[in-house]
């Protein structure tokens, strides 16, 4: 890679996961500038430029010998923070509407996101950020049939939102016996609350559940919530 590189710039992405074996390996290129190809005895002269990418503590790594620390400073001259997705959600629509176009290409589709659904993707918290995204946008554009694509097109996951624990994916925990109805009616409240706040409308809260409008509104008017046609 070093000397396909040339002169340019090679890209060590993930460099936290590259095995200390390795990491002793680079070192000598960076600090040497030189390499040798396996099997060869003549050294290569190395004059590319190095971009490191990681999504680990590195400074954390070091403490626990899990990376060199004479590779850390060597590598870290410049460091470059990218936040996550969740902490730019002005970068969400239009990077939704740039795979949206890549993909239509690619499978010759001509979908389309209607305005409910990216409010929806707005609302969610990416924990796998842009490779998450760009791995939902092609999942819709694979697998629905319709061209105009809906919140109900989506897997739950991403129409709920943020789930309430770190620890666990499940949207709903029992934490005491109660009899079944009340249990479905409590559910069924909470999801209503949980569209309400994501879609602020009745309508696309009806959208986003699959159910009729007037059944978000009985709901509303059961518990109180002033609805938003």
């Amino acid at each position: 890679m070093f000397e396909v590189a040339g002169k340019g710039t090679l890209l060590l992405d993930e460099i936290g996961d590259m095995p200390i074996d390795l990491q002793a390996k680079l070192l000598r290129v960076l600090q040497n500038h030189e390499f040798y190809r396996v099997g060869g005895v003549e050294p290569i002269t190395s004059h590319a430029r190095i971009i490191a990418s990681t999504n680990r503590d590195l400074e954390k790594m070091v403490e626990q010998g899990k990376f060199r620390e004479d590779l850390f400073y060597r590598l870290n001259v410049i460091s470059i923070h990218i936040p996550p997705l969740r902490e730019r959600k002005e970068d969400i629509r239009p990077l939704l509407l740039h795979f949206l176009y890549i993909f239509n290409k690619k499978y010759g589709t001509n979908k389309q996101f209607s305005e409910e659904l990216i409010e929806v993707l707005e609302n969610y918290h990416w924990p796998g950020n842009i490779r998450e995204l760009q791995n939902v946008v092609e999942r819709l554009i694979v697998l629905c049939i319709e061209e105009y694509l809906q919140p109900g097109h989506l897997y739950s996951k991403y129409r709920l939102g943020k789930p309430t624990s770190s620890s666990s994916e499940d949207a709903i925990q029992v934490n005491k016996l109660i009899p079944l109805k009340d249990a479905v009616n409590e559910v069924e409240n909470l999801l209503v609350k949980k569209a309400m706040s994501i879609c602020k409308s009745t309508r696309k809260a009806a959208e986003l559940l699959g159910v009729s409008q007037s059944t978000i509104m009985r709901k509303l008017k059961e518990n109180n919530i002033k609805a938003i046609d």
